[in-house]
């Protein structure tokens, strides 16, 4: 507990809604296990937890009467639990509704994405919202040089008048350090005469960048002079590279055709042509054969 990529099942779970642990400072408490979570090839699979509610020193009923205090992430999902019992009192959600509300109205606790998720649960807010999202995490999986895009959509529950779009720069959790262009196709959107609206999210991975990296995308919807911003967490991993030097038995860097095969197969993964004598090659994660000639 506690540190990233802790988070273990039922929480890892694709479709389950991941709860952490606030404290009464709205802090993350320390016991919080933090993502990202993986699949068994040790890719990325997922941004969590999803979201925090409190968790430390929370009195409960005791069995057999009476009362107790205590901490940890089983005392914070019930909070989640109870506010979706509220909300649904009013409200006829279906389950993809009533995560977006949860989760993307939460409160931001200055904390990154693999410790908060999209923040510490508002209730108030949860109920009040006034757009939801089909998708309330975006996963790119691998991103390199070439821009990726990743399109959701936002629909009306209250009539909205326009939507402003940002997102923030990603925190990298690895030891890779570099700058990725991470923003949106378009930064406002009119809603007049509309219900919903499909936005898409463009992140690149500039040269020599490494590590798991994340960061939130922010909707802001205004409604009848009432503004909520909505927070949508985004995750990728940033394809590494290899430099590639040939030259000939004197030393000197020569023009060559530089080829990388994977190893099990033998089949060829990329060609590049290199006038200088140096080339980049994307590193594939798995083991390679490289040629030059």
């Amino acid at each position: 507990s506690g540190g990233y990529g802790t988070i273990g099942t039922p929480g890892n779970a694709r479709k389950a809604l991941s709860v952490g642990a606030s404290n009464r400072n709205d802090d993350i408490a320390s016991f919080s296990s933090r993502g990202p979570t993986y699949w068994q090839n040790g890719s990325v699979s997922g941004t969590k937890p999803d979201l925090l509610a409190p968790g430390t020193g929370i009195t409960a009923a005791k069995l057999n009467g009476g009362y107790l205090s205590l901490s940890g992430t089983s005392m914070a999902a019930p909070h989640v639990a109870g506010a979706a019992a509220l909300i649904l009192e009013e409200k006829d959600y279906n389950t993809s509704q009533l995560r977006s509300v949860l989760k993307t109205t939460s409160n931001d606790i200055n904390e990154d994405v693999f410790t908060q998720g999209a923040g510490r649960l508002n209730l108030t807010s949860a109920y009040n919202s006034t757009v939801y999202f089909n998708d309330t995490t975006l996963e790119f999986g691998r991103v390199g040089q070439e821009p990726v895009s990743n399109s959701f959509r936002v629909s009306e529950i209250e009539q909205v008048s326009d939507l402003y779009l940002s997102a923030t720069s990603p925190v990298n959790i690895s030891s890779g350090q570099c700058q990725p262009g991470v923003g949106f196709s378009r930064k406002h959107i009119n809603m007049e005469g509309k219900t919903s609206a499909s936005v898409e999210l463009n992140v690149e991975s500039p040269d020599k960048c490494s590590g798991v990296l994340a960061g939130t995308a922010q909707i802001k919807a205004e409604s009848g002079g009432r503004n909520t911003t909505y927070r949508v967490p985004y995750n990728f991993v940033a394809k590494e590279y290899v430099e590639v030097t040939v030259s000939d038995e004197d030393g000197n860097l020569m023009e060559s055709k530089v080829r990388m095969y994977d190893a099990s197969t033998g089949v060829l993964i990329e060609e590049k042509t290199t006038a200088t004598g140096s080339v980049q090659i994307q590193d594939p994660g798995k083991e390679v054969v490289v040629s030059a000639s």
